[in-house]
């Protein structure tokens, strides 16, 4: 078992290590459409729909022609790489658009997604190396079910102190028990049979 079979291992277990890659290109594309489609979607809200228009036809097109070039050399993993460049030219229309638009979303930019992309990025990094290459990887169970449970276990706590600093960590866990607040009050309502 070479280095890079290792590294592959942790989560997805023997024999996977083909598609391991692929599965990290495929959330660093999505990552980048989650960036600008919610807010495309505010602003078809508040009455500009052509900024979502273009920056999807923007994104279409260029995952498209990438596509073309990627996917005859490179298969699966060129088809993952022209998407999430589609989803990067997609952004930075969504940006330019936006901007001329009079939707001031750099400094939502600025100030909101990229802290947050670099401290959860960071988080999983240290996760990463946690369970792949750290001196706690050698004491870990192999992969399967209780791997993957240390792994939750480690990232959740991480995560949420690492979001502290913005109140993100405080709104999700008022939102969670106004839910399960919500959820009880109705069961309690519901009668019996």
């Amino acid at each position: 078992m070479g280095p890079s079979s290792r590294y592959h291992q942790p989560l997805l277990g023997p024999g996977h290590d083909r598609i391991a890659f692929q599965i990290r290109l495929w959330i660093l594309a999505y990552a980048v459409n989650i960036a600008w489609s919610l807010a495309a979607s505010f602003a078809r809200c508040i009455g500009k729909p052509w900024i979502e228009v273009w920056t999807l036809a923007s994104t279409v097109i260029a995952s498209v022609s990438l596509a073309l070039w990627t996917i005859p050399r490179f298969g699966t993993a060129g088809a993952i790489v022209a998407l999430g460049l589609g989803y990067g030219v997609g952004f930075v229309t969504f940006a330019a658009i936006s901007w001329r638009s009079g939707i001031p979303f750099g400094s939502w930019i600025r100030r909101e997604l990229v802290p947050r992309a670099m401290v959860g990025s960071l988080v999983v990094g240290v996760c990463d190396w946690v369970l792949t290459t750290g001196p706690l990887s050698v004491h870990l169970p192999p992969p399967g079910w209780t791997h993957g449970a240390f792994a939750v276990l480690l990232f959740l706590p991480l995560f949420a102190i690492s979001f502290l600093l913005f109140g993100d960590t405080q709104r999700l866990s008022r939102m969670v028990w106004q839910m399960a607040g919500g959820a009880l009050t109705r069961r309690s309502q519901v009668p019996s049979s």
